[in-house]
Formats: structure tokens, C-alpha cells, sequence
């Protein structure tokens, strides 16, 4: 027994007038549903045995037993709950109901934030990839549920019934889905698009149809990329991935792909369909919420985290390759005068200045890392003797002596 929810459309006669209730009852003709167990869903877009949140989603504004949809570690939490830290209240309208999703902080979260502007990214990231991960599931549930739903007409419905119900289903679907649709023949023409095709990529119908796949390409990706699709398309049927494309501005964007073969009767390949949606802000946000606990955001300089990994696997090399290293630590004499008598916006320039010199001293494979205030570490994984650590420690040293100036504007 789970949670669920039933979503219905109405089906009518082709080409009837549907503008009173007497005209709709006159030329109904049945429903087209589909039914989504909640936790079967949720399993299915988000992977919550390593995550650092729970998520808790609600029918309607009441937050209550009776109205719990899910809960990813079923134990339930009321709103400012003292277990955590940090709370989001989400509520979302999708197709005139509304969805309450409660978004709390588990301990492993709490300790990874250090202030409140890294909290405040941090959670609307998270929120902001849920929801977009909820949008791009249900799609894709929907999508399996529509093919069960018309192998089920097949046998119940007359051939004419159903090809009008078919043909009105798929127009509908095609026409106000947000996902992008593109059909293309064998030689990857595309002879068919959707409105969200032209939202996401900005090419009107007109424009795309008749030309190649290829008027979509970013050029990021090697011909082997390329390769490997193709040959997991033929042997499969189907691929599915992300990709990077370009849109008719020239902008890049990601985008979650899934191409089908379509086969007629004799298994001959007729068709490929594509299917895709923009996921840019969701890995934008992944990627700002790995800068953030990574990086220091001032010198963006690898953090104490990120150093404390590297240099751990320094030693695992060095140990296994019976090879030397070294780890310099590197202080700033009297900064403090600095930001007391020039003020702290200097001596932040001061801060990311000395990051910039150091890293011109230093290989593509060493690393320097600021660990707090003035504080520099810098790691040399690879030496040949301890002469080159002094040699590279002089020539940070001598870089740092030279003066420091900026335009007078600063």
C-alpha cells in the first residue's frame, strides 16, 4: 500500500463542438488516465539513500498525516522542526491543484554549511533541482503509461474509434508537452517538431524542418562520443544521455536526451524519435553547490576539503610509487595593518593577487589551496628531491616580494 494520484483528460469526436456542457456530453466518447504511485515515482528521480535532505510532499496547503504524499526517510517533521536546521516550504499548482513539498536538512548538511550566503544557495539549489528532477520524471512516467494506455485501446476500441482516439491523444500530448519532441527520418532529417522545441531551441518549425540534426550541434563532443551513441542506438533501439547542444542565438545548453528507433510492421526502420529538455540551471546549480564546498570563494583557490583529498591521494601515489612530495605551508606577514589601515576590499585584492602569483610558480599538477585568512598551502605530489620544493618556495617567495598596485578606481 503507497500514496497515489490519478490524473484524467476527457477524449471527444473529432471536429464536434465542445463549447457547452449538452455539446461535450453529446460528443464524448471516453478518458484517457493515468495512474502514479508516489513512491515508486520518487524512487525513480531521486536517489535518496546518499542524500543530505529530506523531501516530505503534501496534497493541498494542509501539512498533516492525512495528507502525506511521500517521505523519503519516513520519519515525518513539522515546519522550524528543531531537528533541523534549515527548512524549505514549497508549494506548487500543476493543473489547477496544489502540491506542498517540504524540503529539511539532515545532520550530514547542517555540518557541511559554514554561513548564511552559502545556506541560502545551497538550499534554493536543491530545491530548484527537485523540482525540475519531479517535472523531467513525470514526463517520462507519463510517456510509459501513454504506450500501456494505447496497447490497451488496441483490443477494447473499433479500428476507427481508436485511430481518432490515438490520433487526438498524440496531438494533444505532442503539441502541449514540455519536453521537446523531434521526429527525423533515417538520414536524421527532421520532418517534425513541437512548440517546446521551438521554446528550448529557438528554431521555428519552418526553420528546422528539412534540415539535419546537425543544425543543433555544439561541437563539445568527439566524433567517438558520437560513435558510441550511434552503436548503442542500433543495438538497442534506444539511447538516452546528456548532451550538449547549441540554440539558434548561439547559446550552449545541456539537455537530457532519449532518441528511439520506430520500426513499421516488417521491422523496418521507419523513423527516430527524440526527445529532450533543457536541464542548464540544474547543473548550473550543481555545479555552484560543488564550487561552494570546494572552493574558496574569495581566491577560488581549492578550500582545506578539497586539499585534504588531493593530498591524500598524493601520499597514496608517493607510497605505491615509492616517489617523493612535498607540502609548503605559506603565511602573509603583517596583512592585518593591511585591512586595518586600507580597508578590507584592498586587502581582499591583496588575497586574490598573492593566489594568482602563486599558481603562475607552480605545475598543472601541483596545487595551492588557501585554508583561512592569510593562510596558504601549497602541494607538490611529484618531486625528484627536496631541492625542488626549496627551489619552487624561492620562486613564490621572490613573486610575493614584488610590489603590489592596482588602478586608482579600485
Amino acid at each position: 500500500m503507497q500514496a497515489g494520484l490519478l490524473m484524467w483528460l476527457p477524449v471527444y469526436k473529432n471536429n464536434t463542438a465542445i463549447n457547452t456542457i449538452a455539446a461535450r456530453r453529446d460528443n464524448f466518447t471516453g478518458w484517457v488516465g493515468a495512474s502514479f504511485r508516489m513512491d515508486n515515482l520518487m524512487a525513480s528521480i531521486v536517489d535518496m539513500d546518499n542524500a543530505r535532505v529530506d523531501i516530505e510532499i503534501y496534497d493541498g496547503e494542509e501539512m498533516s498525516d492525512l495528507t502525506l504524499m511521500f517521505d523519503a526517510d519516513h520519519i515525518r517533521r513539522e515546519k522550524e522542526a528543531s531537528g533541523s536546521h534549515f527548512q524549505a516550504i514549497r508549494q506548487l499548482k500543476i493543473a489547477g491543484h496544489t502540491w506542498s513539498v517540504l524540503i529539511s536538512s539532515l545532520p550530514e548538511f547542517d555540518a557541511r554549511l559554514n554561513d548564511q550566503k552559502q545556506r541560502f544557495i545551497l538550499l534554493a539549489g536543491i530545491a530548484v533541482s527537485i523540482l525540475l528532477a519531479l517535472i523531467s520524471g513525470i514526463l517520462v512516467y507519463s510517456r510509459s503509461r501513454a504506450v500501456q494506455f494505447a496497447q490497451a485501446l488496441k483490443h477494447e476500441l473499433t479500428e476507427r474509434k481508436r485511430a481518432e482516439t490515438g490520433i487526438r491523444l498524440a496531438a494533444t500530448v505532442f503539441d502541449t508537452v514540455d519536453t521537446a519532441v523531434m521526429v527525423t527520418d533515417t538520414d536524421n532529417r527532421i520532418i517534425k517538431v513541437n512548440p517546446a522545441f521551438s521554446v528550448i531551441t529557438g528554431y521555428t518549425p519552418g526553420e528546422a524542418i528539412g534540415n539535419t540534426t546537425h543544425m543543433l550541434s555544439s561541437g563539445a563532443h568527439t566524433p567517438e562520443f558520437y560513435k558510441e551513441l550511434w552503436s548503442t542506438l542500433k543495438a538497442s533501439g534506444s539511447w538516452q544521455g546528456e548532451i550538449s547542444n547549441r540554440r539558434k542565438n548561439g547559446e550552449f545548453y545541456i539537455e537530457w536526451l532519449s532518441i528511439n528507433e520506430v520500426r513499421d510492421n516488417e521491422g523496418q526502420l521507419t523513423h527516430y524519435v527524440a526527445l529532450f529538455s533543457d536541464i542548464s540551471e540544474r547543473k548550473a546549480a550543481e555545479e555552484h553547490m560543488h564550487t561552494l564546498a570546494h572552493y574558496d570563494a574569495l581566491t577560488g583557490l581549492p578550500n582545506r576539503t578539497l586539499l585534504s583529498d588531493r593530498l591524500q591521494q598524493a601520499i597514496t601515489s608517493a607510497k605505491r610509487e615509492k616517489s617523493h612530495m612535498a607540502l609548503m605551508f605559506i603565511d602573509l606577514d603583517k596583512f592585518k595593518p593591511v585591512n586595518d589601515t586600507l580597508g578590507h576590499h584592498i586587502g581582499d585584492l591583496m588575497l586574490k593577487e598573492v593566489a594568482q602569483r602563486m599558481l603562475e610558480c607552480l605545475r598543472e599538477s601541483d596545487s595551492a589551496a588557501r585554508i583561512g585568512g592569510d593562510e596558504f598551502v601549497v602541494l607538490l605530489p611529484l618531486i625528484d628531491a627536496a631541492s625542488d620544493a626549496v627551489a619552487v618556495a624561492e620562486k613564490i617567495r621572490h613573486a610575493l616580494t614584488c610590489p603590489l598596485s592596482w588602478p586608482d578606481t579600485v
